[in-house]
């Protein structure tokens, strides 16, 4: 068995270049020429030797012409072999050429299956890497919806239970404040005139009362606002002065307003209104004298719609 690199050697002396070709033409030609010509004289000499003679006699042959027929029967035998050994050559060069075919041929094959099997592999590569991507993609956006669809319904539950819960707290509150507006009713039927608007007048005046503490304790806390502004360094002394008149004009303007005509109550508004929500007539002038103390337009009219909540709903 040949290695690769003597087949190559092998094939490459196989094919000669053109000088070497013409030079191996020239001499085979040469050797045919020759071949020929010795044929030639071996037949001719033979010829004359058989002619008209019939069979040669030997014993009148000479000695120069039994050497000359000896060397000539080994030249034939000569051109015979060498014509033999030509032909094996040929065929063993031929064999070792085709075995190099061959051998070149099964190399060529085996590095181009390679190459196909690297091109091969690097796309199959690529395809499962694409895959793969699309498949993270793909399980990342899933995610990210049951992510989503999880939030939603943890808010729709939040929402669900906050709006019951408002829900509910409304209901009671609906539900308190009909108790309330029942037991008002109730009282209202059982007291008389007189103790109702004393109630209501008592009321009144706890609201007024409660009104200007809270008056009193915002003055109060604007007072020391400003008492710990004026203690701050010079730069903001300025800035205080301004908040201050601010806030002395803002005091003026409400107590201008709680003396003014706007801020009583509109008595005539509340008479009609307990009449209504009475069903009874009552003294017009006990109703006056009654309420002749009240001030503070907004807690009366606070006072009346809670004493009074939707007095047509009773009628």
């Amino acid at each position: 068995m040949y290695s690769t690199a003597e087949l190559h050697r092998l094939w490459s002396n196989a094919q000669p270049t053109d000088k070497k070709a013409e030079t191996a033409c020239i001499r085979e030609k040469d050797l045919e020429r020759e071949q020929e010509k010795w044929a030639r004289e071996a037949e001719e000499e033979w010829k004359a030797q058989h002619t008209h003679t019939g069979r040669p006699d030997k014993r009148n042959e000479t000695e120069l012409e039994i050497e000359k027929r000896k060397e000539r029967e080994n030249i034939l035998r000569r051109a015979d072999e060498m014509m033999m050994e030509r032909e094996q050559e040929i065929m063993r060069l031929n064999t070792l050429l085709l075995a190099a075919q061959c051998h070149a041929v099964q190399e060529d094959q085996k590095v181009l299956k390679k190459q196909m099997q690297k091109v091969t592999e690097a796309e199959e590569m690529r395809i499962h890497n694409l895959m793969e991507d699309e498949r993270r993609r793909a399980i990342k956006k899933e995610e990210q919806k049951m992510a989503l669809r999880r939030q939603q319904m943890v808010e729709y539950n939040t929402l669900i239970s906050h709006s019951g819960f408002t829900k509910e707290l409304e209901w009671l509150c609906d539900e308190q404040k009909k108790m309330q507006e029942i037991e008002d009713y109730r009282r209202a039927q059982t007291e008389s005139p007189c103790v109702y608007f004393s109630r209501e007048k008592r009321s009144m005046n706890d609201a007024l009362t409660y009104e200007r503490e809270k008056e009193e304790r915002h003055r109060n806390e604007d007072h020391k606002y400003m008492q710990d502004k004026l203690r701050q360094p010079k730069k903001k002394s300025e800035e205080a002065n301004i908040w201050e008149q601010r806030l002395r004009e803002t005091m003026t303007k409400k107590l201008k307003y709680m003396n003014s005509d706007l801020y009583s109550i509109n008595l005539g508004a509340l008479f009609q209104d307990f009449q209504k929500f009475k069903g009874i007539n009552v003294d017009p002038a006990e109703f006056f004298h009654l309420n002749s103390q009240s001030r503070g337009r907004g807690h009366l009219e606070e006072m009346r719609e809670t004493s009074n909540p939707e007095s047509t709903s009773f009628m």
